[in-house]
C-alpha cells in the first residue's frame, strides 16, 4: 500500500500494480495505514455494497448472473458460462490456466469468495463448477453450508459480509484451510 499525505484528504493506494489496483480517497481522514480497508480484490467493484445489486432469487437471470461474474475475481482473466436451470448449477470457464495466476493464493481466494458470494446471492444456486484450463474445481451448496462457518451470518447485511468473508482473504492460513473443505479439485 501506498499513502499520499495531503493537508485535506489522504488517498491510498491499494494492491499497486496489480489488475486489482483501487485507490481510496480519506477527506475524512478516518483511516490510517493500519486501519484503512484492504482485500487483495478490487474492492469497488467486487465489494458488497456493488454486487448486493445482483442479489436474485433465481439462479435463470442470464444477464443478473453475468453481472456479477463481471464484478466479481478473476473476471479479468476473462470467461463464459452456462446456467443449468433444471439443476441450479453454474459452470464458469475462465480463460486462464489456475496454477500460473495462483500468485499469493489468488486463484484459491477468488474461488472462495466469488462461491460464498453466489450462494449468497443467488438463492437457489445449488451448484458451482469453475474450469481453467488445468484443472475444474466444484462446489455446491451443502459444503459451503456445512463446512464456512459464517455463510449464514455472511448473508445477513454488509458488514458481516466484510468481517466474515472479505476480511477473511487477507488471511493465507485461513484460506489454506477452508479451500480444501470447501472446493473439490479435479486435474484435467
Amino acid at each position: 500500500m501506498i499513502t499520499y499525505y495531503n493537508p485535506f484528504y489522504n488517498v491510498y493506494r491499494i494492491n499497486k500494480n496489480t489488475p486489482n489496483e483501487y485507490y481510496i480517497v480519506d477527506s475524512a481522514k478516518k483511516y490510517t495505514e493500519d486501519t484503512v480497508p484492504t482485500t487483495v480484490f478490487n474492492r469497488p467493484l467486487s465489494g458488497i455494497h456493488n454486487i448486493k445489486k445482483y442479489k436474485n432469487p433465481y439462479i435463470g437471470n442470464n444477464s443478473n448472473i453475468g453481472n456479477l461474474l463481471n464484478s466479481l475475481p478473476l473476471h479479468e482473466y476473462g470467461y463464459v458460462f452456462k446456467i443449468d436451470s433444471k439443476n441450479q448449477g453454474l459452470t464458469v470457464n475462465y480463460n486462464a490456466t489456475d496454477w500460473y495466476h495462483n500468485e499469493e493464493l489468488y486463484i484459491n481466494k477468488s474461488l472462495i469468495y466469488n462461491s460464498v458470494s453466489i450462494f449468497s446471492l443467488i438463492d437457489n444456486v445449488q451448484s458451482i463448477q469453475y474450469n481453467f484450463s488445468g484443472s475444474t474445481y466444484t462446489t455446491t451448496r451443502k459444503m459451503i453450508e456445512e463446512n464456512y462457518s459464517h455463510f449464514e451470518k455472511v448473508k445477513e447485511n454488509e458488514k458481516n459480509f466484510n468481517q466474515y468473508l472479505e476480511n477473511k482473504m487477507n488471511d493465507d492460513e485461513f484460506t489454506r484451510r477452508i479451500f480444501n473443505k470447501i472446493l473439490v479439485k479435479k486435474v484435467l
